[in-house]
């Protein structure tokens, strides 16, 4: 091809680094001078290249853009170059000179997150059940004699006993009992 006029890339983005588990892109516009006007170069062809092997072609756009889609996981780790050529054509009847950009990147296996053993569940023990006292409390004792006491006095006659304070005489000395069998150790 004949000598032509300037082309250039523009607003390129090149990843430097790729893990081998991610896609990554690469994007930028191909612009040219020619004799009138500097502007975008729609419908051209764009090649991409790594380590010297081509690996896609792609056309510019109407505002000159292009992109392209690298596969970490098509890649070694290592350090690879990647090449994006415009390899020059004519564009509105105007001849284009070749544009070619070149960059290394790196390519690496990310680190694998930690595992951790899954734990097993402890298991709740059973509630302890609690149990009533085997021994009566001294206020237990003396409500029971004290019942015992009032069914005695009803039986020989409730409202006798009653005029008589019997019933109050008989709850003191119930009480009184139940103190004294605290005391000594009896309950």
């Amino acid at each position: 091809m004949e000598p032509g006029f300037p082309a250039e890339f523009k607003d390129l983005s090149v990843p430097t680094r790729i893990a081998t588990n991610e896609v990554k892109s690469i994007s930028g516009s191909l612009y040219g001078k020619p004799p009138f006007q500097y502007g975008p170069l729609p419908g051209c062809e764009i090649r991409l290249y790594i380590d010297g092997s081509r690996v896609a072609t792609a056309y510019t756009a109407g505002d000159g853009s292009f992109s392209f889609l690298i596969d970490g996981s098509k890649l070694q780790p290592g350090i690879h170059t990647i090449k994006i050529e415009f390899p020059g054509s004519w564009t509105y009847g105007w001849p284009f000179d070749r544009a070619v950009y070149q960059q290394d990147v790196q390519v690496y296996t990310p680190p694998q997150p930690p595992t951790y053993p899954t734990p097993t569940p402890t298991p709740t023990p059973a509630p302890t059940p609690s149990y009533p006292p085997l021994l009566p409390t001294a206020e237990q004792v003396t409500n029971t004699a004290l019942i015992i006491a009032g069914l005695a006095v009803v039986g020989l006659g409730g409202y006798y006993a009653y005029k008589k304070g019997w019933f109050e005489k008989a709850g003191r000395k119930v009480e009184e009992l139940g103190r004294k069998a605290v005391t000594r150790g009896m309950i």
